[in-house]
């Protein structure tokens, strides 16, 4: 594979059973967004809630920290829960707190800066690759909805093939989809859909335990 994530040629096909491959994080906005908290586009593309420096929604009195406001690891999220924390109830911040946080927050940005998924990625799949699987839809269902079909955007590939209309509202595919047309109409993806694709309207239950310990 090279630097832009095409496959090289020549290539071999090795036998397999099973290939697992995780590439990235996408936070769950449900939440926040349903509580009309303010997002923007961090610099791996991923969709996040933007906050002040006391980790401050643009709601007043919601607080977020963690995952949801930039992927950067645990490390990070608790010193931003401590933050969030100490804001919520009236106290001070330290400088040190503050110190310790933007450390790990501009080794995350580092990390994001140096391994981004990049375009070349959409040349692995064939037509008949699942690219919603909640709903079964291929690549070419998709590639279809955009060349036959007229699709300019994701959101207009959605409602021609039902990609991201699924039991996970496009959690998993909604980035995916998004690249895929992009790449077949020329047009890069913009901020304003990465943001809409990740608006739902329906928060998923939760048990507390799962919060907690564990335990019921």
């Amino acid at each position: 594979m090279n630097s832009e994530f095409s496959l090289k040629k020549p290539s071999r096909t090795i036998e397999v059973d099973v290939v697992a491959v995780g590439w990235g994080f996408s936070p769950d906005l449900t939440l926040g967004g349903i509580a009309g908290c303010k997002e923007r586009v961090d610099i791996d593309g991923t969709t996040v809630f933007a906050v002040d420096p006391q980790q401050l929604s643009s709601q007043r009195n919601i607080w977020i920290a963690g995952e949801a406001t930039g992927i950067g690891g645990a490390d990070l999220s608790l010193l931003e829960g401590e933050i969030a924390g100490l804001a919520a109830s009236g106290q001070g911040i330290s400088s040190q707190l503050r110190m310790a946080r933007y450390r790990k927050q501009v080794f995350a940005d580092a990390l994001k800066r140096s391994y981004p998924v990049k375009d070349g990625w959409r040349s692995w799949a064939e037509k008949s690759t699942v690219v919603c699987r909640c709903e079964e839809v291929s690549l070419g269902e998709i590639e279809e909805s955009v060349v036959e079909l007229g699709a300019e955007d994701s959101r207009t590939a959605k409602l021609f093939t039902r990609a991201g209309m699924g039991l996970c509202q496009g959690r998993i595919c909604s980035r995916n989809v998004s690249e895929i047309v992009a790449g077949l109409t020329k047009c890069a993806v913009t901020d304003e859909e990465r943001i809409a694709s990740s608006n739902r309207p329906i928060a998923a239950p939760i048990a507390l335990g799962l919060l907690g310990d564990g335990k019921k």
